[in-house]
């Protein structure tokens, strides 16, 4: 496996490196088999493999987006692929789920660091309202650049 030399955006891929793999479509009587060069990262998808636009290019291959088809030309005729709309259905569904969770999460670490960024402690904002005892009442800056915007906290305020 080769180093990797392409980026991930998104909130989890590790690219691990590259490989080449022969890939062949159609039947033994008529087929098309191209190398091609996959990513090979660590992260959640419906997918096993996802072949890019190169690859299709290399190919010679049409997609159908709509009809969930791909058509390449051969010597023997042409290749057509299909797809089951249920499994699309599926893979798009579970890959809807896997995003809403990674966003979930991303959204959670970006509380618990913004909570932490002020303190330095690992606790959330509602656990240190319950360390103020009945008397206390503690400062807390609304704007980490600005310190002149802040607000109290506590059981005793008064209603100003």
């Amino acid at each position: 496996m080769r180093p990797s030399t392409g980026s991930f955006p998104g909130l989890s891929a590790t690219p691990l490196g590259q490989i080449t793999l022969p890939v062949t479509f159609g039947t033994k009587d008529n087929y098309r088999m191209e190398n091609i060069y996959f990513e090979v990262t660590i992260f959640e998808t419906a997918y096993q493999a996802i072949i890019s636009r190169p690859a299709l290019v290399k190919f010679m291959a049409v997609p159908h987006y709509t009809y969930l088809m791909v058509k390449m030309p051969e010597p023997h005729g042409v290749i057509t692929l299909r797809s089951d709309i249920k499994q699309a259905f599926n893979c798009e569904a579970e890959s809807c789920e896997i995003t809403q969770q990674a966003e979930a999460q991303a959204v959670r670490e970006q509380i618990r660091e913004a909570s932490t960024h002020e303190t330095g402690d690992d606790d959330l904002p509602f656990e240190k309202m319950a360390k103020i005892t009945s008397n206390e009442k503690k400062q807390i800056t609304l704007n980490p650049t600005d310190s002149s915007k802040f607000t109290f906290i506590g059981t005793q305020l008064d209603s100003k």
